[in-house]
């Protein structure tokens, strides 16, 4: 009798296993799904390796964003934007321009160069905005959404005609210490829009590009920005200078 029961209590226990496994079989869509894992997608920099800088500043550890950092070897090429933030406790050394404005110390003799150059051409120019800090991007992305605000905007519309414009904290370049903003040194001799022109035909001969060209704006995600220039290296700003936006250059085979 006891030998009976252990039988019935044995095949019970087997018919329950059954339908568990039925039940997950039918919930999975009638067949087994196993995830496939991903893969973070990496920037190739092979056209620009013999110049590639084993100088490290900063971390690059994995962000806990959902967007993913690009990861490249050369510092120059570091890309940043919406779609590939700051990567988590990055801090570039920095240097100080001219007593209010600090850059990425590694690209200080190359500004300097720059606007030592611009100053010969009779091109007076001035830093408006070099590195920023995480708080910083936010106040400026505060005070942009507050004018459209003003302006009679709602809230989401204000928000979103800010980020045309400003860039998200943790999605700036000017984060990176490798963007400055230029304008005019003096109004009464030069107007901005002159200083731009020069330095649009010239920044690349110190490793600078324009950063947000006009016609650009679908690929970097930020409007027309003529003041806005970022250090790339002469190489890849030679590159550049026909027409690539960086985000098409690191795009390259």
């Amino acid at each position: 009798m006891k030998q009976r029961n252990r039988n019935k209590i044995r095949i019970l226990s087997i018919g329950l296993m059954l339908i568990v496994i039925a039940v997950c079989w039918i919930w999975q869509g009638g067949g087994w799904q196993w995830e496939q894992p991903i893969t973070a997608p990496t920037v190739r920099t092979s056209h620009l390796s013999s110049h590639t800088d084993t100088e490290s500043v900063g971390t690059t550890t994995t962000t806990t964003s959902t967007a993913t950092p690009v990861q490249t070897e050369n510092w120059r090429l570091m890309l940043v934007n919406r779609s590939h933030p700051m990567p988590e406790g990055y801090q570039p050394s920095l240097a100080d321009v001219d007593g209010v404005h600090q850059v990425d110390a590694r690209i200080l003799p190359y500004l300097q160069q720059m606007l030592e150059k611009a100053e010969s051409d009779g091109i007076p120019i001035r830093v408006t905005s070099a590195y920023r800090t995480d708080a910083d991007q936010q106040q400026m992305m505060d005070e942009k959404i507050a004018e459209y605000l003003a302006q009679g905007y709602g809230s989401d519309e204000a928000e979103q005609l800010a980020e045309e414009t400003v860039a998200l904290p943790g999605t700036s370049e000017h984060q990176l210490g490798l963007a400055v903003d230029l304008s005019t040194a003096d109004w009464n001799a030069m107007s901005a829009q002159e200083v731009w022109d020069w330095l649009a035909a010239n920044c690349s001969d110190f490793g600078f590009i324009l950063r947000y060209p006009a016609d650009k704006t679908d690929l970097t995600g930020i409007a027309y920005e003529p003041w806005h220039f970022r250090y790339v290296g002469e190489d890849a700003a030679a590159i550049m200078e026909s027409g690539l936006c960086l985000e098409e250059f690191l795009a390259l085979p």
